[in-house]
């Protein structure tokens, strides 16, 4: 197969038919194919075609384009004239334009998912020309397709962006311009910041961008963000980003209940070491009394003043009673047994109630809510801070209780209502 020499002169191939693609209100465009592939060519109107100014902004066009390398922006191939026609040749995207992608799939944007690709698409388009010292200035719905495959942005036709080259070719649509625009005043990268946040405003992204939405669109541009970087920080956290957060919020709360599990599995059970210790101590004391007792049964008949004393006892008596003191020291413990479990009571409700309280302002939102990493973490932070200093307090409170206890206590009850949470907000 050989080449045609004329075939690079003229915009398709000798016999290809041409298909009017789009017809603008100064250019047609037509699908054609160049060297097999599918390409568009813009040609200048008939009534415009000799036109100085128009003739000036299709070479603009062209000049711009070709000097640009951005996937978000159709390459520019060629700039020709056939026929006493200018024509530009450029990339196809087989896509729709944003215009026709709403009407047909009006929810789509609704999507947090999709909402972020289209916003950090369009914006590193923007950013790239600002760069590259362009203003876009003409962004609306018909200048940005959305490609068939993945859905992507591409922004198209540069006729009326501002170039230092250029700057009386700088246009705009009246539907679509910027408040300065409208008032023809001075444009810089402010104006495609406002329109930016028209296109967000356009296709209806969800609420979580109505903050960036609202500055974006101040009437003043002093108002508005500065640069196309700084806007970029002030996006929401893209789905990828939360689910990241989300995974390192619940390892650290994970974490946390790991080493309350600890708590309970290796750390001795000791409801009241305290209380163990003083029945053990009771006790000792007893059979102390018990190998006592004997001696001083013995030394009774000794005493001088016998009138006034009761009768000796019988030997039946002295071999019942070393073992009549213990017996009643034997019910001390369990009589007193009550005093410490009541006292466990009342410090396991303050426990559950204090830390119900935090629950409720700190984690109960979270439930339902679509707060991001950062506030997530943020709340589970003030939610621990304040149950610890909770938990201090009724250690102070309970001296007799022991502090492994409580803090044993303080772990199983946030793993029972902080974990549901956790594993919500997981899945």
């Amino acid at each position: 197969m050989t080449d045609d020499s004329s075939f690079g002169n003229a915009p398709s191939t000798a016999g290809e038919p041409r298909k009017l693609f789009r017809q603008g209100a100064t250019c047609n465009t037509f699908l054609t194919r160049y060297y097999g592939k599918l390409v568009l060519v813009k040609e200048i109107r008939p009534e415009y075609a000799d036109n100085v100014n128009y003739r000036t902004l299709f070479r603009k066009e062209f000049e711009t384009g070709f000097s640009l390398n951005h996937p978000a922006i159709p390459r520019y191939l060629k700039l020709g004239e056939q026929d006493g026609k200018v024509y530009i040749m450029e990339e196809y995207v087989d896509g729709s334009t944003l215009t026709d992608f709403v009407k047909s799939d009006a929810d789509y944007f609704h999507d947090l998912v999709n909402a972020d690709r289209f916003a950090r698409q369009l914006l590193a388009a923007l950013h790239y020309l600002h760069q590259h010292q362009v203003l876009f200035l003409d962004l609306k719905p018909d200048n940005i397709l959305i490609t068939r495959i993945g859905h992507d942005v591409r922004l198209v036709d540069l006729g009326f962006a501002f170039v230092s080259g250029y700057p009386e070719t700088a246009g705009l649509t009246p539907s679509f311009a910027a408040p300065e625009q409208r008032g023809k005043q001075k444009v810089d990268e402010r104006t495609d910041i406002w329109l930016y946040g028209r296109m967000l405003q356009y296709v209806g992204v969800p609420a979580i961008y109505n903050k960036v939405i609202s500055r974006c669109m101040q009437e003043r541009p002093g108002d508005r963000y500065t640069d196309m970087e700084l806007l970029q920080h002030s996006l929401p956290p893209s789905p990828r980003s939360r689910r990241r957060g989300k995974l390192i919020v619940a390892l650290s709360v994970l974490l946390l209940m790991v080493i309350a599990g600890l708590c309970v599995l290796f750390v001795p059970s000791a409801s009241h070491p305290k209380q163990e210790f003083s029945n053990s101590k009771r006790t000792d004391s007893a059979r102390l009394v018990s190998a006592k007792q004997p001696q001083s049964a013995k030394a009774q008949p000794m005493t001088t003043t016998v009138d006034h004393l009761p009768a000796a006892p019988s030997t039946k008596d002295q071999a019942v009673r070393p073992s009549a003191q213990p017996a009643q020291d034997s019910k001390a413990p369990s009589q007193e047994s009550s005093s410490p479990n009541t006292e466990q009571q009342r410090m396991l409700t303050d426990l559950h109630s204090m830390m119900d309280r935090a629950f409720n302002r700190y984690i109960a939102v979270l439930r339902d809510s679509t707060f991001d990493s950062n506030g997530w973490t943020s709340r589970f932070n003030q939610y621990e801070e304040k149950t610890t200093k909770g938990k201090n307090a009724i250690i102070r409170k309970y001296p007799n209780i022991s502090k492994q206890y409580i803090n044993e206590q303080y772990g199983l009850y946030m793993s029972k209502t902080v974990g549901p949470v956790i594993m919500k907000y997981l899945y």
